[in-house]
């Protein structure tokens, strides 16, 4: 046991309509040091149960064991990173300078804002979209599926169901690099308000506490 006290861990949702862009994006942050879970490769890995649907050309997975398993995987994160922050000596000063400091797990997915609290959601014009999707030679109907989905706002929509709190990234006309550089201020600047919340929280927690014993 610690009498430290250890700062929040998050864990926030990348998603969006495939050909967005996450896996690029996650995957040059993943190679700077940040903390990133790939959901489809989590998924193939741990053996998620699915079935396939032959109609729409996809697997679906099982969700309930699917949440079982991330929930597991963000404990052992979240345990990881308070080893690292107790063995290193870090301060709340710390989480900024290095990635390997900064206490959130992305995770990248279509599904992942089934998973957490807080997501970041990329969207991108409808005609640039059926561009991308043709080039990765989806077939027509699954490339019309994705195209009428990121326009109507599907992704976005479950978000706010399942979702505190929701963010948009527009990855039409700009680049993987820029598009990163996005999304990296934005989850310092979220993880920053969160940890202020966290602050505020245990002062009045003190408070309430010594008010108590007197």
């Amino acid at each position: 046991m610690t009498d430290t006290l250890m700062p929040p861990f998050l864990t926030i949702a990348l998603t969006g309509t495939p050909g967005t862009g996450k896996t690029e994006v996650s995957k040059k942050l993943e190679d700077e040091g940040y903390h990133v879970l790939h959901l489809t490769e989590f998924i193939q890995e741990q053996q998620i149960p699915s079935e396939r649907d032959e109609e729409r050309n996809c697997d679906v997975v099982d969700m309930d064991a699917l949440e079982d398993a991330v929930f597991e995987y963000q404990q052992q994160a979240r345990r990881r990173y308070n080893n690292h922050f107790i063995e290193n000596k870090l301060t709340f000063g710390d989480f900024h300078k290095k990635s390997v400091n900064f206490p959130v797990l992305l995770i990248e997915s279509h599904m992942a804002h089934y998973l957490c609290d807080l997501s970041v959601v990329f969207r991108t014009h409808p005609n640039t979209l059926k561009i991308r999707l043709d080039e990765r030679g989806y077939s027509e109907k699954k490339v019309m599926e994705n195209v009428l989905a990121e326009s109507i706002d599907v992704v976005l929509c479950d978000c706010y169901d399942y979702c505190r709190r929701v963010y948009e990234i527009d990855t039409t006309a700009i680049t993987v690099s820029e598009t990163t550089a996005c999304l990296k201020e934005l989850i310092h600047a979220l993880y920053d308000d969160e940890l202020q919340k966290y602050l505020d929280l245990n002062s009045k927690m003190a408070s309430c506490a010594e008010d108590h014993e007197m």
